[in-house]
């Protein structure tokens, strides 16, 4: 018997909401819609839960705007409003220190011959958002040519900031990763992650760097001109780094659905064909997907069946396949797609895996150039981590198997009348 998915509750909606209407460019709610979701709060609405998977989700600044364009202000609970008020404050104090801090980079990159481009943060909010606040990000990315790396880390360095010593050495970082971080503070209140492409090698090998600097636009920044990625890049990139990280919150994923109404046909058509010519198909498609099925449809429907997940990852995708009461009461929106991304979309097992076998071989150069190029190696070190890698593929595979087995088991469990608050509570002891 299939099991229908939970329906949203009214804090949920109202959460919904937020994420797709709040201080939106492109979307702003209308009288019908503010008038729709008044009435969700009326009666018994948790506003403690709200609030909890407002937090969860990055909506929290964006709900102070829903609680006062609906006139909640004088109904909700003091304290409620409060939180809320001192969030806004919070995201916008944050948003005008990382403003200040991505102007003094930019002047001094600019001063020295280096004209970077920006990655999401501020120039992002302002196209999306009528308070760019809302979107406040912890960090700044920005994106420069493999050329001038050494001049940037320099000038880095004379500002303040200090390279953060990650997992391996920093010839590797610059050999194998796509992006270096620097900080700068006891607690690293500014964070600036230096990129040079946009995925990791082989992936981002693939990718068209100079296509993607052409094709970038100039947003105005309080009287500062900043070159950032076009609305369709963004959409890609956005997508992609959500399902690679596992970051697939309600706020990022009402993102995508705002890019993708600001994308015509032929950027879709070029983005479908971009993102299997570099590898990251499956991530781009999966995270619209999961944004779709929280917010409705936005892909075109011409497009839709030239960008969309394999079938076993849009089975995955279905709440019916995560049953209710064998895993604990989740956000329908939100658990089970992480699921899916923690362990078909480099997170979770295959990840540890992953850095497992880096630890294990952390000399690899020749190993990714010949996968890179499609040649069979000859060296016996070279074969010998060529066959590793087919060993660590293969255990992703049967992990995956796994996971599968345990969810059709947990629902033929359910089938057969075991009780699923009982089986909680034993999988909690």
């Amino acid at each position: 018997m299939t099991q229908k998915p939970l329906s949203p509750t009214p804090e949920e909606s109202l959460l919904l909401g937020v994420a797709s209407r709040a201080a939106s460019v492109i979307e702003p709610p209308d009288d019908e819609q503010l008038e729709e979701f008044s009435g969700l709060v009326h009666g018994r609405f948790a506003w403690r839960t709200f609030l909890y998977l407002a937090y969860r989700q990055k909506c929290l600044a964006a709900a102070y705007h829903f609680v006062r364009d609906l006139g909640l202000e004088a109904s909700a609970p003091t304290e409620v409003v409060k939180l809320l008020r001192s969030e806004h404050d919070l995201a916008q104090a944050m948003y005008a220190k990382r403003l200040a801090e991505l102007q003094a980079l930019i002047r001094t990159l600019r001063t020295n011959g280096i004209e970077p481009l920006v990655i999401k943060g501020i120039p992002l909010a302002l196209r999306l958002y009528t308070d760019p606040a809302v979107r406040a990000s912890k960090d700044i990315d920005l994106l420069c040519k493999t050329e001038d790396l050494d001049r940037v880390e320099r000038l880095l360095e004379a500002t303040g900031y200090s390279r953060f010593k990650g997992r391996i050495s920093h010839e590797e970082y610059r050999k194998y990763h796509y992006h270096l971080i620097y900080v700068r503070g006891e607690h690293m209140d500014s964070v600036v992650e230096v990129h040079w492409n946009l995925r990791p090698l082989m992936k981002g090998d693939l990718i068209d760097m100079d296509g993607v600097r052409q094709r970038a636009r100039v947003v105005e920044i309080e009287g500062t001109a900043v070159r950032a990625l076009d609305d369709s890049d963004a959409l890609w990139q956005l997508g992609v780094n959500l399902s690679y990280e596992g970051f697939l919150d309600l706020r990022d994923l009402a993102d995508l659905r705002r890019l993708a109404r600001r994308t015509s046909n032929d950027d879709w058509l070029r983005l479908a064909d971009f993102s299997r010519e570099n590898g990251t198909y499956n991530e781009f498609s999966t995270a619209l997907a999961v944004s779709e099925r929280a917010f409705g449809q936005f892909v075109p429907d011409e497009i839709r069946g030239k960008i969309r997940p394999n079938l076993f990852i849009r089975k995955m995708l279905l709440p019916t396949y995560l049953p209710r009461g064998i895993v604990w009461r989740w956000v329908p929106f939100k658990d089970t797609h992480q699921l899916v991304v923690y362990f078909f979309l480099r997170k979770g097992i295959a990840r540890k895996l992953n850095y497992l076998y880096r630890l294990t071989f952390p000399s690899r150069a020749s190993l990714i150039e010949t996968r890179a190029s499609k040649v069979k190696p000859s060296h016996p070190r070279e074969s010998l981590r060529f066959y590793a890698t087919g060993a660590w593929m293969l255990a992703k595979v049967l992990a995956m198997i796994a996971l599968l087995a345990f969810l059709v088991r947990t629902r033929l469990l359910g089938r057969r009348g075991l009780d699923p608050e009982r089986h909680v509570a034993l999988r909690d002891l």
